[in-house]
């Protein structure tokens, strides 16, 4: 059988959207997207887990309004239709990091308009 590994990548990739989430997590910095529909989503997840094959992606605090409640995700499904599976990982973190480094340069910009 043939081991499939984390994609050096998205491995990278997965680290940075971590270290983003200490940064927003202690500036206390609010962050959404609407990638999920026409209402913003919030995006409060604690930082990316790595488990062997499976990646798990959870919330602080479950509501109805988290882009992301708690998801678990195999690296092994690498067809790109397969539920939880390697390319909807990769559709996911690339969402969060852009909604993460969005809510950060607002953040930034309006920290700077006020001085």
């Amino acid at each position: 059988m043939k081991t499939i590994k984390l994609p050096k990548a998205l491995a990278e990739r997965i680290n940075e959207v971590n270290d983003l989430i200490k940064i927003v997590t202690d500036e206390c910095i609010y962050v959404t997207t609407y990638a999920g529909g026409t209402w913003p989503y919030v995006i409060d997840i604690k930082p990316i887990n790595v488990n062997g094959k499976f990646v798990t992606i959870e919330s602080v605090k479950p509501n109805q309004y988290d882009y992301i409640k708690k998801q678990r995700y195999c690296i092994t499904k690498t067809d790109e239709f397969a539920d939880n599976g390697l390319s909807e990982l990769k559709y996911n973190v690339g969402i969060i990091r852009r909604a993460l480094l969005s809510a950060i340069k607002q953040e930034s910009t309006r920290l700077t308009d006020e001085v």
